[in-house]
């Protein structure tokens, strides 16, 4: 499943809980493949790479993305069941 795929109601639970339309993009993208390049986000999500390269770093303090040590540098979404408890944590 890529991002553009992603069903309405799973971008709806993430902005409810508390993401930005195009961090649940993002968030969508990468876990619809293992690892990607910010360029490979920005294709899978539909989200301009500019905008790509201001929401990973904010994902990534959200506990929700990890960046992996490759060249170029990769990103990878933290398990669903994290994101979700995450982001109830922080709606408290």
């Amino acid at each position: 499943m890529t991002a553009q795929y992603a069903t309405p109601e799973e971008f709806q639970v993430l902005t409810r809980l508390g993401l930005t339309l195009n961090e649940a993009r993002v968030l969508m993208a990468l876990y619809a493949s293992e690892n990607l390049t910010a360029k490979s986000v920005s294709k899978a999500s539909g989200v301009a790479r500019e905008i790509v390269y201001q929401i990973i770093p904010k994902l990534q303090k959200k506990g929700l993305v990890d960046e992996l040590v490759t060249t170029p540098k990769t990103f990878k979404a933290v398990p669903l069941e994290n994101v979700l408890e995450v982001l109830l944590q922080q709606r408290k």
